[in-house]
């Protein structure tokens, strides 16, 4: 997280997810390629379930909440689709 001024913000995310990627290093680069498809499963029935135009359930979701005051803080999760809303949400709720 980033900030220039109150109008200017930058998220970047950088992750390797389950140790060091998927251990395949792209040759002469040392660049590791990503294995966030190994939240995938081939299980009939399972939500999971490798199909075309869907994203393993393991979403990275770098993002800001700002309030009218101009305070701001950062937002993420542990991979939940559903923590960014809680902070909102709780803070509604419980003060």
């Amino acid at each position: 997280m980033a900030t220039g001024d109150r109008d200017f913000l930058v998220s970047l995310i950088q992750s390797n997810y389950d140790g060091f990627a998927s251990g395949i290093l792209v040759p002469q680069t040392g660049i590791a390629l990503p294995n966030r498809a190994s939240g995938f499963t081939l299980e009939l029935g399972h939500p999971n379930r490798i199909a075309p135009a869907k994203r393993p359930f393991h979403l990275i979701i770098p993002s800001f909440l700002r309030w009218d005051d101009g305070t701001f803080g950062p937002m993420w999760s542990d991979g939940r689709a559903d923590a960014p809303p809680s902070p909102p949400t709780n803070g509604g709720k419980h003060g």
